[in-house]
């Protein structure tokens, strides 16, 4: 009994003792679990997640899915790959940069270049020897001398050889031999007829005409504008089951604009007749009409009324033919829109072509800088050079040498466009720095006259920012301290141990501060062309004689002297003007009138010395004499041989001497009307002159450009692009321009008040009774603008013009359904009646005056 109670207790002080170890909440202890002692605690309860509960919007998207199971992928494909060396990296990103589309090469589709003229004339010998039997110089069965051309008794035997069957036997010649036979009479015979006798003898021959011999043949006859013998050539061609290239019909629609009056009306009719037929031509085409109308040459003046025309005509082509244009269409127009000052134009026309798509080309680039070469859009100008540049140094990233996108001549020109109109000499010497960089390139780097006149006309119009005056004010104050600071400076520069200027940097010339800094600059770059232009061509180096290539004309003798017209003296401009001209003499180069109207200008602005005022004086004395004469002479002279007539069906009246030929030589409208204004105005502000030899230019030139002359020299616009006379050849089915936003063009000179107002405010001052004469004679030059511009907005003349365009294409003219549209609005023919609108203008010209 006492054993089994002392067994009880002990148990119980071992459950006491090992109580808290053996004990696990939450588990009722009972004696029928009490064995075994130690058992895992249970999982803990699960805690209320205090998470937002997730909604669709928290799912990943199918592009993140897309991008997770491409890295995933991406990580197993590279698990056990490599890592990529700096020289397999620099080799990829290469070959992605030649992937690029502004990777290039100067690779153009050009024909197989032909033989060398050592080469054909080999193989013409042996050719000769073998059919003809002789040596050279011996005569064989020929029926031309042995002092004829080769190429001649060649193509005499040929055509006199026995005929087999209508065919001479196959074999006689290869293809080498008669490549060299057709290129020998391209290259010496004018006359087309002889090089298509060589065509006639191929065919015969059985042998299929080389297209570059086709070409050839088609442009001798478009280069001296016969166009039935091109049309007659294609004819042929197509009726041989040749096709037509499309150099072919540009040649075709250039022979209409090639002849001595040019027919861009027969032009654009072809064009129309093409598209009727359901067969455009080619864009090619339309750009040579597009190029004819907008781009000057010596020989032909565009004006607002062409251009108008060249921009109906592209949206006609885009309408009826081409709907996207080409870069090189595009071009084009915006080249126009740089000769009609249109930066807004070309900017929309360069977005549009970016926009479809096309890739401009370096021309194009060209034509977009030139365009923004105005005072206020000059900057983004050279924003595009950027990207140009950007584009050549991606090639050269790429390993590639090509200089398709390095810029040229042409860009540093259009780029000296702006400069020289917003004066930023800055800007002006770094183009001039980096055209002398890439001077040894190539001719289509080196410099020419038209860059170097850009400059001269930069810095002509450069506000420096130092005036004389202040230099003066400023020198006068602090001369006693200049040479003492100047010395101060020195020896703090030489004992800091500061380096001083190099010799090299002497060299390079500072930017200039004042007006004397740009004339002595300007003085410096004529005298190193002049240098340079001495040089014999064995001595010359294109890096250290970079103005070798530098042609001296008039123009950039003028631009010249312009520099110090604006910066120097008068008494040292006519110096400068005089030692110029008496030294070029020699060389064949006057003055023309644009030397005298700069002068005539200069002289003529206010707020001059008592000194230069009496060198302006006599100055402009010796040269009006002079201008006169030579207006007079240029008006007696007949037109050259040299030039053709550029009447084109009424849009460019006359010929070159007295349209462009007088604009170039400065005796244009507005460049005569210059002149006298300029003249007016110095007598109308020299004290020591009376007021009547001002009045007395005015009557003068009143009498020589009467009002009259404005309305008779009137032109009805073309009707080519009214959209009701389609049934016309050369007509265009839309129009973008309008009469009431195109310029008129080839106004007379004329006065208005803001030419005479010194004279005008004189007159008054001294209480001239002369005051009721020269308002009259404004007022005689205004109502005949009035008039000829209410003219132009009604259409006078056009009815007349339409009707005579019906009776050449032999359309009835009467009871045509659009007869009353022909006569409505025509102002001139109603009042006037028969006698037209030409005596019409010439009527109401004298009411008016």
């Amino acid at each position: 009994m006492l054993s089994s109670v002392a067994r009880k207790a002990t148990r119980l002080r071992s459950a006491r003792k090992y109580g808290q170890r053996l004990y696990t909440p939450g588990v009722e202890t009972t004696v029928e679990s009490r064995f075994p002692l130690y058992r895992p605690a249970p999982a803990p309860a699960p805690r209320a997640s205090r998470q937002k509960q997730t909604s669709i919007d928290d799912l990943p998207s199918i592009p993140e899915l897309r991008r997770s199971q491409k890295a995933a992928l991406t990580e197993d494909a590279t698990a056990g790959l490599a890592e990529f060396d700096e020289a397999f990296l620099e080799d990829f990103y290469r070959d992605v940069l030649r992937s690029s589309p502004d990777f290039e090469t100067e690779q153009l589709a050009l024909p197989p270049p032909r033989m060398s003229r050592d080469e054909r004339r080999g193989v013409l010998a042996n050719l000769e020897q073998r059919i003809c039997g002789v040596e050279d110089g011996q005569s064989g069965p020929s029926r031309l001398p042995a002092t004829a051309q080769p190429h001649r008794r060649l193509a005499v035997a040929l055509a006199a050889a026995p005929v087999a069957d209508g065919r001479i036997p196959l074999g006689v010649l290869s293809k080498t031999e008669w490549k060299a036979l057709a290129e020998e009479f391209l290259e010496k015979e004018e006359n087309p007829r002889g090089v298509e006798f060589v065509l006639e003898i191929m065919t015969r021959h059985g042998v299929q005409p080389n297209p570059q011999v086709v070409e050839g043949i088609v442009g001798k006859y478009a280069a001296l504008g016969q166009t039935h013998e091109v049309a007659r050539l294609i004819a042929e061609l197509e009726d041989g089951g040749m096709s037509i290239s499309d150099t072919l019909y540009k040649l075709h629609i250039s022979s209409h604009l090639s002849a001595a009056k040019p027919r861009v009306r027969a032009a654009i009719g072809a064009l129309s007749r093409a598209e009727d037929a359901g067969r455009p031509y080619p864009e090619s085409a339309y750009g040579v009409v597009l190029s004819h109308l907008t781009t000057p040459t010596p020989t032909v003046h565009t004006n607002a009324h062409t251009r108008a025309l060249a921009l109906d005509l592209f949206a006609h082509m885009r309408l009826a033919a081409h709907p996207t244009p080409t870069a090189a269409v595009y071009g084009i127009m915006i080249r126009s829109c740089a000769e009609s000052n249109e930066p807004e134009r070309a900017r929309d026309l360069w977005l549009e072509m970016e926009a479809a798509g096309i890739r401009p080309s370096r021309e194009e680039y060209d034509a977009i800088i030139r365009a923004l070469g105005t005072k206020r859009d000059y900057l983004e100008a050279f924003d595009i050079l950027r990207q140009l540049v950007a584009k050549h140094e991606t090639v050269v990233a790429a390993g590639g040498s090509s200089m398709c996108w390095l810029p040229t001549a042409q860009t540093w020109a259009a780029l000296l466009e702006g400069t020289k109109r917003a004066g930023d000499l800055e800007r002006a010497r770094w183009v001039v720095g980096e055209m002398m960089r890439y001077a040894g390139l190539g001719p289509d780097w080196a410099a020419n006259e038209d860059i170097i006149a850009s400059v001269f006309m930069t810095y002509a119009a450069w506000k420096p920012p130092v005036v004389r005056s202040t230099v003066r004010a400023a020198a006068a104050s602090n001369a006693t301290n200049v040479s003492a600071a100047t010395a101060h400076a020195a020896g703090a520069l030489g004992h800091s141990g500061l380096p001083t200027t190099t010799e090299a940097e002497q060299d390079v010339m500072p930017a200039p501060r004042s007006s004397a800094d740009a004339v002595a600059e300007a003085t410096s770059l004529f005298q190193n062309i002049i240098h340079d232009l001495s040089l014999p061509p064995s001595e010359i180096d294109p890096q250290t004689n970079p103005f070798a290539t530098v042609r001296l004309t008039t123009r950039l003798i003028n631009t010249y002297i312009s520099v110090h017209l604006a910066h120097a003296p008068l008494a040292a401009a006519r110096e400068t003007y005089d030692k110029t001209w008496a030294a070029l003499l020699s060389l064949g180069l006057k003055a023309n009138a644009w030397s005298y109207l700069a002068v005539l200008e200069r002289c003529a602005k206010g707020g001059q010395s008592a000194a230069d005022r009496e060198v302006a004086r006599q100055w402009v004395e010796d040269i009006w004499t002079t201008y006169t004469a030579l207006a007079e002479a240029h008006d007696r002279a007949p037109p050259t041989a040299s030039v053709q007539a550029v009447a084109v069906d009424g849009l460019r009246d006359g010929a070159p001497d007295t349209k462009r030929q007088r604009w170039l030589a400065g005796l244009g409208p507005r460049q005569v009307e210059r002149a006298w204004v300029a003249l007016i105005r110095l007598r109308a502000l020299d004290p020591s002159a009376d007021a009547s030899s001002a009045l007395a230019l005015v009557r003068s030139f009143h009498a020589q450009n009467p009002p009259s002359t404005i309305l008779a020299s009137y032109r009805p616009a073309l009707p080519d692009t009214l959209a009701h006379s389609g049934t016309l050849p050369g007509t265009l089915k839309i129009r973008l321009t309008d009469a009431s936003t195109t310029q008129e063009p080839d106004v007379p000179p004329h006065l208005t008040w803001n030419d005479v107002d010194v004279l005008h405010a004189r007159l008054v001052r001294e209480e001239r009774a002369e005051v009721a004469e020269l308002t009259w004679v404004c007022r005689s030059y205004q109502k005949a603008l009035e008039t000829r511009r209410r003219w132009r907005l009604k259409g006078a003349g056009v009815g007349r013009e339409r009707r005579k365009m019906r009776q050449r294409a032999g359309v009835p003219v009467h009871g045509s359904a659009d007869n009353a549209l022909e006569t409505g609005g025509d102002e001139t023919e109603d009042t006037y009646g028969a006698q037209g609108w030409e005596d019409g203008a010439i009527e109401v010209a004298h009411a008016t005056g």
